[in-house]
């Protein structure tokens, strides 16, 4: 009975393995970004050109976040996957990353396996682990599928469109207290600090705040002219 169970446990494991390679087919682009969660500068480690070069070696259509957008990817975002490196807790001497591909829905579709290194130097342990960790992706088994991705594009909710537009993406950098945003340039474009409310923060040196509203982060503040205005931003802690 022991030995049926272990039949059945490896089958559901296989099937969730394939339904996950297949789920890169809703993707014609790869977005690599220009910080990795984690991480206390733009490309630490050479990390994220390493995920640009594998990807890239690997003939997936990938692109740079501060890159120029393609026409179809500006007016379908949803062709877009957007890569996240995981760090993983390894105990001494041993670094382990995985990573993650979310859809325009802020989504996780796809979580690679962990790669995993022993060496004591950490761009050489980061950059075996992350090598180790990409041997999951198999670009024999995809092909961008435009009718998944229809579906996908079908199901945006109104905000999920509006943060897409405005494309207004910072990094959360952890400070005391709270964090800076940065954005792509790279430059910081403010420090929040944290209140007695969950997901809420008040902006240094503004009248504004930051805080959680139906899923998304909202920036609110006082213009020039003294009026209450708010904007959707999206933030990568």
């Amino acid at each position: 009975m022991f030995r049926s169970f272990l039949s059945i446990l490896f089958v559901f494991i296989s099937i969730n393995n394939l339904r996950s390679q297949s789920d890169l087919d809703q993707f014609k682009y790869f977005i690599v970004p220009t910080y990795f969660n984690g991480f206390d500068s733009a490309d630490k480690y050479q990390l994220n050109s390493l995920t640009y070069f594998l990807f890239k070696k690997n003939n997936f259509e990938v692109l740079k976040e501060t890159d120029s957008k393609p026409s179809d990817l500006s007016k379908s975002p949803c062709l877009g996957g957007l890569l996240r490196l995981v760090k993983h807790k390894g105990g001494i001497f041993k670094t382990k990353v995985s990573f993650d591909i979310i859809d325009c829905n802020n989504q996780v579709v796809f979580k690679s396996d962990i790669g995993e290194s022993r060496e004591k130097d950490f761009k050489t342990a980061y950059h075996e682990a992350l090598r180790n960790t990409f041997e999951c992706i198999n670009n024999e088994d995809y092909g961008y599928s435009s009718k998944i991705n229809s579906v996908q594009n079908s199901e945006i909710t109104t905000d999920a469109i509006d943060v897409n537009i405005q494309d207004e993406i910072y990094y959360a950098q952890k400070i005391p207290n709270g964090y800076q945003l940065v954005d792509t340039k790279p430059s910081v474009f403010c420090k929040m600090f944290e209140t007695d409310t969950e997901n809420v923060y008040l902006v240094e040196g503004k009248s504004a705040m930051i805080k959680k509203e139906n899923g998304n982060w909202v920036y609110s503040y006082l213009n020039k002219d003294g009026i209450a205005e708010k904007r959707t931003i999206i933030i990568k802690f």
